[in-house]
């Protein structure tokens, strides 16, 4: 418990009293939270216990990780990488030290399990709230400063003990967000005062992107409230139906977005920054720069090759977590992690039988909001970033939840067990294993060992003999 509070408080309060200049980060990376994550990893090696199952498998993996199939294909993908990086040096300690992030997030959450997890996290964060008020009353730490190269508009805005007031406001929704799902043993007179604090704060961010990402998460929460997973043959072409919709729109207002896309000023100055990493992408389809190698690695960065304006300087990732997944593992690569960190955790969650409702709810806007904050921030595979870190925690959780709970895969398993009880018992009929004079072969029958009836000789059968 204490392991994963200090994770989730290195990776929220990290305090810079000039500010983040994203170009005085160097490819040396902090040297200080390594250390940090360093030593948590070591408490987690110490004070676990036997390495559980691997969460959402029912057996343990080898080299005892608790991770799933799913992310350790992922992860073997970017460990490949590193050999064509641009940087393979800068790119494997970065690789490495998210690997030991998402070790210890399943790891934590196999020891702990659903309840104490979200216990833990819940009042951890009503903690760092609480903490980001206070620091409004120090001068020069709970503001947003002003930075070389940044906005000077958001100068003034609320932060608190986070870096920049970005990830101030999504500590915000994140608070939100467990203290309004699955809140059954919270008091209103908790609840209330909560709220009220955490909607204040966001909105004196003035945080955008959270704001507007939290809306759509809260609503899919409430909305998946009466969804039951007993209809979840409708859940198909309900989804094709949805992805026709949203095609149909996205044809309506593709002019739109065209223009806004030319506009320098747009986003914040997002729109000069994604042509540039779609040029890189098409260029490079397959492979990529490598995992953790197109950003603030020195002057061998690609970046440079485009332009050594603000965005070379300054910006520091690409402000969408999709694209720089693609500009650095290519096509395939974000093929995979948007399989591992999305598909198949959403695909378990709506799948399973028995998550209950409020449960069911916390979780998809947990990974809603996580999905819609890399729209326009990069937090993807980004070390012990608070998105990732929170985007880990849901898929974990997701995991934990679905390993509970019956669904499809559990009756296949059963289907499959059950045909392949009775082969192995037709051949030890046929094989002639259970003769005159022979013991009676124990045989597992609901759970419950029984005695198979040896077999006739005086022309009466089986059945015969049972009865």
């Amino acid at each position: 418990m204490v392991a994963l509070v200090g994770l989730m408080l290195v990776s929220m309060v990290t305090v810079s009293f000039q500010g983040v200049d994203a170009a005085a980060e160097s490819e040396q990376g902090d040297v200080v939270r390594q250390i940090l994550l360093g030593g948590l990893f070591i408490v987690f090696l110490l004070v676990a216990g036997p390495t559980p199952p691997a969460l959402g498998s029912g057996s343990r993996r080898a080299g005892g990780l608790p991770l799933p199939f799913s992310m350790i294909i992922f992860l073997g993908y970017c460990l490949i990488s590193v050999s064509w990086a641009i940087a393979p040096l800068v790119s494997l300690r970065r690789l490495g030290l998210t690997v030991i992030v998402i070790w210890m997030i399943f790891r934590a959450v196999g020891e702990l399990g659903y309840g104490r997890t979200v216990k833990l996290i819940r009042w951890t964060l009503l903690g760092v709230m609480v903490a980001n008020f206070i620091s409004l009353l120090i001068p020069g730490v709970g503001l947003q400063p002003d930075t070389p190269g940044g906005d000077p508009g958001v100068v003034g805005d609320w932060r608190g003990l986070q870096p920049h007031k970005n990830i101030g406001g999504a500590v915000c929704a994140f608070t939100m967000i467990f203290f309004l799902f699955d809140r059954r043993s919270i008091s209103t007179y908790i609840l209330v005062p909560v709220l009220m604090a955490c909607a204040l704060f966001l909105y004196f961010s003035h945080s955008k992107t959270s704001e507007g990402v939290l809306l759509v998460a809260l609503l899919s929460g409430w909305l998946i409230r009466p969804y039951s997973a007993d209809y979840r043959a409708l859940l198909a072409p309900a989804l094709v139906i949805g992805a026709g919709l949203a095609l149909q729109l996205g044809t309506l207002y593709l002019g739109n977005l065209s223009v806004m896309m030319a506009d320098p000023s747009a986003l914040s100055g997002r729109s000069q920054i994604w042509p540039l990493l779609l040029t890189y992408a098409s260029e490079h389809p397959l492979k990529g720069a490598g995992f953790g190698s197109f950003w603030q690695i020195g002057d061998d960065s690609p970046i440079y090759s485009f332009t050594d304006g603000w965005i070379a300087q300054y910006a520091g990732h690409g402000h969408n977590g999709f694209l720089d997944l693609l500009v650095t593992l290519g096509v395939p690569g974000l093929l995979l992690g948007v399989l591992a960190l999305i598909v198949w955790p959403l695909m378990r969650l709506l799948l399973s039988l028995s998550i209950p409702k409020g449960r069911r709810s916390l979780l998809l806007a947990l990974l809603i909001f996580c999905i819609g904050h890399n729209v326009t921030e990069t937090s993807l595979m980004d070390r012990a970033a608070v998105v990732q870190i929170f985007l880990v925690l849901a898929i974990a959780l997701i995991f934990e939840q679905s390993s509970l709970s019956d669904g499809a895969h559990h009756r296949l398993k059963r289907r499959w067990l059950a045909i392949t009880r009775r082969r192995s018992r037709s051949d030890m009929v046929g094989s002639g294993r259970t003769g005159p004079g022979k013991t009676a072969v124990p045989r597992r029958a609901g759970g419950h060992m029984t005695m198979r009836p040896p077999a006739r000789t005086d022309g009466r059968s089986r059945a015969h003999a049972r009865k």
